[in-house]
């Protein structure tokens, strides 16, 4: 499962900036999110162009990895809390069941997203590519 944000954003591919300064992926200031089809699934990378932030992209990232369940809003969240109407996560449990592993890379996380279900795999990238570009649209507040 995934999720992460952004302040005074240089412009970016993929980047979105709102009047408060950036979408917010991961509840993490100057965070980038991207999706791309990969075998069995999807691949969703959470970047920074801010060493500073690396770290807590990949400990968000890790979290969110982590099969939680539906409904149950456990892990760090926005301030360590959930429910609270940010919606800066991928929102996994509202996807096809997924296998997910973790890979750091230079500037951040990448998650891989496999559907458990074969016959699934379409409607998991659908779902994982529109929560993307919600991501990309959300705003950190």
């Amino acid at each position: 499962m995934i999720t992460a944000c952004a302040s005074q954003p240089r412009a970016r591919p993929g980047f979105v900036p709102d009047e408060q300064g950036g979408a917010c992926p991961l509840g993490i200031r100057e965070t980038l999110v991207t999706a791309v089809d990969a075998p069995g699934g999807v691949d969703v990378t959470f970047t920074s162009d801010s060493s500073s932030r690396v770290d807590e992209i990949r400990v968000r990232a890790r979290d969110a990895a982590m099969a939680h369940g539906p409904g149950s809003h456990t892990g760090l969240g926005h301030d360590g809390e959930h429910l609270q109407g940010h919606g800066h996560g991928l929102k996994l449990s509202e996807a096809p069941r997924a296998n997910v592993s973790v890979e750091d890379i230079d500037s951040g996380t990448r998650l891989r997203l496999v559907a458990v279900d074969p016959a699934a795999r379409d409607a998991l990238r659908a779902r994982i590519h529109q929560r993307v570009e919600e991501l990309r649209a959300t705003p950190c507040d």
